[in-house]
This record gives C-alpha cells, sequence and structure tokens, in this order.
C-alpha cells in the first residue's frame, strides 16, 4: 500500500531542513587552522667531539604562536635541583646548565603539569633558541597554543622520540638537533557548541522520524482493519442476496428458488408464502396477480390492508385505486 503523500511529504521536509542547517550551524563553528610539521634531525657525539648516533623524526608539529622557522642547537634537559629533577620545568626552581659559549641551543621538556607558555617561557629566561616538548602519554603529537612567548621557537615530538634523546643526555652524551620546517596544512576544528547542535538536532530528527513512522502505521492498520470490515460486509450482503432468493422446501427440507409471480405453481406454494405474506391460504390467483400488480406500483401491503382492499373489491385494481383515492380526501 502506497502511503499518502501528506505523510510522506513531513518526514521528507524535516530531513531537508536537518540536512540543510546542520552543515550550515557546522561550518559557522569550525575554525581553519594551519598547522606546520617539523622535522627533527637529532646528532649524538660522544665526549670527543665524534658521531656516535644520528636519528630523524618528521613527526614534529609547531606550536600555533611558535614562529615556524628552521632552528638548531645542542639539546640540554633541565638540571637536578637537590638530587630531584623537574622534567617538565614547572617547578620555580628548575634551571638549566647551558655550557659557556653556546651560542644556540634547544630546552628539552615534558608536557603536562603546566601550561606550554610556562614551559616555554622559562626555557625563554635562560635564552634558549627553541623548546622541544615530548607528549606525555601517547605517541602522537597536539598543537600547542602558547600564546606570548615571544621569538621563541616551540616544537613539540612525539613521547618515544623525547625520551630517546633523553636517554642519551642521561649518558652525558651531547645530542645536537636541527629543527626543519615541514609540510603545511590546515584541520577544520569543530568546537563543542557545533557537537552539542548536531548532537541536539540528529536526537530531534530520530523522535520526529519516529513519531511519524508510529502514526503512520497507526493509520495504515486502521486502514487495513476497514478494508477488511468492508470486504466482510460485501460478502456477507452477497451472501444474503444469494439466500433470500430460496426457501427451504418444508417437505424435503432442501432450499428451492422462489418463482415469480404468474408461475405454474400453485397459490399456496413456497412463492406467494415468501413475497406476499399476507395472503389467506389457498389464495385466488386473481388475488396474487392484482396484489403484485399493486405492490409494483410502489404500494405496500404492511398489515395486509392492501391484500383485504383488493379481496373487497373483487381483484379490481382500479376500484381499488377509486377506494384509496376517495379515503385520502379530507
Amino acid at each position: 500500500m502506497k502511503s499518502p503523500r501528506w505523510i510522506r511529504l513531513p518526514i521528507l521536509s524535516v530531513l531537508v531542513l536537518v540536512l540543510i542547517l546542520v552543515p550550515a550551524r557546522s561550518d559557522r563553528n569550525m575554525v581553519s587552522e594551519e598547522y606546520v610539521g617539523a622535522t627533527v634531525n637529532a646528532t649524538v657525539l660522544d665526549g670527543r667531539g665524534n658521531t656516535v648516533h644520528m636519528m630523524s623524526s618528521d613527526e614534529g608539529t609547531y606550536g600555533q604562536n611558535s614562529p615556524k622557522v628552521d632552528t638548531n642547537g645542542v639539546v640540554i634537559a633541565p638540571a637536578p635541583h637537590h638530587g630531584v629533577v623537574d622534567r617538565q620545568g614547572c617547578d620555580p626552581s628548575t634551571r638549566f646548565l647551558v655550557p659557556p659559549r653556546s651560542v644556540h641551543w634547544v630546552a628539552l621538556l615534558q608536557r603536562g603539569n603546566c601550561t606550554f607558555k610556562e614551559k616555554i617561557l622559562k626555557a625563554a629566561a635562560y635564552n634558549a633558541t627553541a623548546v622541544l616538548i615530548y607528549n606525555n602519554s601517547t605517541d602522537k603529537t597536539v598543537k600547542m597554543g602558547h600564546e606570548g612567548t615571544g621569538d621563541t621557537v616551540a616544537v613539540m615530538i612525539t613521547e618515544a622520540y623525547g625520551k630517546e634523546i633523553l636517554a642519551h643526555l642521561e649518558q652525558n652524551l651531547t645530542v645536537l638537533v636541527s629543527v626543519v620546517v615541514g609540510q603545511r596544512g590546515s584541520t577544520k576544528n569543530i568546537n563543542r557548541g557545533s557537537l552539542v547542535f548536531i548532537s541536539i538536532s540528529f536526537i530531534v530528527l530520530m523522535i520526529i522520524s519516529s513519531a511519524w513512522l508510529i502514526f503512520y502505521f497507526i493509520q495504515k492498520i486502521r486502514y487495513t482493519s476497514a478494508r477488511d470490515r468492508s470486504q466482510v460486509s460485501r460478502n456477507s450482503d452477497e451472501e444474503w442476496s444469494h439466500l433470500s432468493s430460496k426457501e427451504v422446501d418444508p417437505s424435503t427440507g432442501e432450499l428451492q428458488s422462489l418463482q415469480a409471480p404468474g408461475a405454474q405453481q400453485g397459490p399456496t406454494g413456497l412463492r406467494e408464502a415468501a413475497l406476499y405474506p399476507h395472503l389467506p391460504p389457498e389464495a385466488d390467483p386473481r388475488l396474487v396477480e392484482s396484489l403484485a400488480q399493486m405492490l409494483s406500483m410502489g404500494f405496500t401491503d404492511e398489515g395486509g390492508w392492501l391484500t383485504r382492499l383488493l379481496q373487497a373489491k373483487n381483484f379490481d385494481i382500479g376500484a381499488a385505486l377509486d377506494a384509496i383515492q376517495y379515503a385520502r380526501q379530507p
């Protein structure tokens, strides 16, 4: 069964409306941000200045407020203070032991415990050229926001790469790094308000769709039930029409078709008994014929008055009509 047009249209309208509004709303809440990748090359030197190991990673990412330029220098991690090392650079007593004559040096800090800005400013206070911040939980980089850090280059590297560099430093080896600008790209970040709007829109869409589906199936069930009842009624009418044209013969108990007036069956047979219930037993055939003609003219024999009138007028239809006309006069 095809669904009515008035049921299909609201659902289509809601779907189109949501599909139009959600992307439009989402686009307004998406902020296009440029990210710049960084390739960090590291060279490990022994005490004599000989190269013992070389490393490279192109998974670095410049901070959002960092200058996107190449840089290089010797890597220095926070120095111990009273036997305790603050790898994150958040403690006020954190210090860096910068070798003399070091023009360019790069601080190596771990993410966490304070903001990126605080870490960068701590290293900048010791004239660091750049700051490498390695992640503390996953082997991925995140975008760093650190407005107000000036010209200090800030790059985030993966946790594994940062710990590998730190391991060489703890062995009293020298690590030189060279940071090179990598690929540039842009991403669209959906803010929290947009996510809430999309979620609410989806929930509302589901509620409206469910309500219309329920209403549609209720209407469908009602329509089907009404159609079935109508079919049963038509079948009953046909069956009744079929049975009303028959009578039971009391002698045999079988259904016998009724015959029209004027048939050869006797006046007291089944035909007269069914069609003319007020006829007396063994009625005169002329009475049956006159009564049939009067009934065909639109008269009724309710209570047998027409039968009695025809008997009184000796089955004369004209006399019966005159008597009826006379009786109707005031």
